[in-house]
């Protein structure tokens, strides 16, 4: 099991919180922030779209099997969108075979390795989730981005409280909300650093994602990034 999906996340493409969908109440008085619409797969996300319910398996990605099953079950009480760790390039050959045999889009969660990510582009990925801080040198990530946006493929930025630099953990002293928000930030500049495709106009579609040990902290993370 993949040991990064027990943290508690709420991001701006899913919520983890339950699979039933909601639609939101008319008389409420939440009014959405007006945000950029992309595309994962066929399922929008942003913009006035509904929120899209997004899940992870926790099956060894290897067992393509499991994987799949688990998929499929997934998608059978609601799910729009899952996704799937995929740590080696074993797991991105399965990826492959996955993708294959199940409808709904599919993101695929990259640490560490970007030629996993380049792999898994070729194999018909929905959507990249990496934390660019962790992926490599700039060449590394830009070799991404470039792969990403050849074939229209969004990337979700990750940031989570177990990858804090250093540096932000001497000055906030702890996973907090602000620190979350400034890893997250620094990553958006990185790929923004690196490459035009923030742009308004064109270029792949970035979405960010904070993830949380605490339902709390995962609120007030969000609410500052907004």
């Amino acid at each position: 099991p993949n040991r990064h999906n027990k943290a508690a996340s709420i991001t701006i493409i899913s919520t983890k919180t339950t699979l039933a969908k909601t639609k939101m109440r008319t008389d409420s008085n939440i009014k959405r922030r007006k945000s950029r619409q992309i595309m994962v797969g066929n399922v929008p996300v942003g913009g006035d779209a509904p929120i899209a319910v997004q899940s992870m398996t926790n099956t060894e990605t290897t067992d393509v099997a499991a994987t799949v099953a688990q998929i499929r079950r997934l998608e059978s009480v609601g799910a729009d969108i899952v996704r799937v760790s995929v740590p080696s390039m074993d797991a991105a050959e399965a990826f492959g075979l996955i993708r294959q045999q199940v409808k709904v889009p599919l993101v695929a969660d990259i640490h560490f390795d970007y030629k996993i990510a380049l792999k898994v582009a070729e194999l018909g990925v929905d959507c990249l989730r990496i934390n660019p801080g962790n992926i490599g040198n700039a060449t590394r990530v830009k070799a991404v981005i470039d792969a990403a946006r050849d074939k229209g493929i969004p990337i979700r930025i990750g940031v989570n409280a177990g990858s804090l630099g250093k540096d932000l953990m001497r000055k906030y002293k702890e996973p907090n909300a602000a620190a979350m928000v400034e890893s997250a930030l620094r990553n958006i500049d990185l790929l923004d650093g690196n490459s035009a495709f923030l742009t308004e106009c064109g270029g792949i579609s970035p979405t960010g994602c904070q993830q949380f040990f605490d339902r709390i902290l995962a609120i007030n993370g969000h609410q500052l990034a907004a």
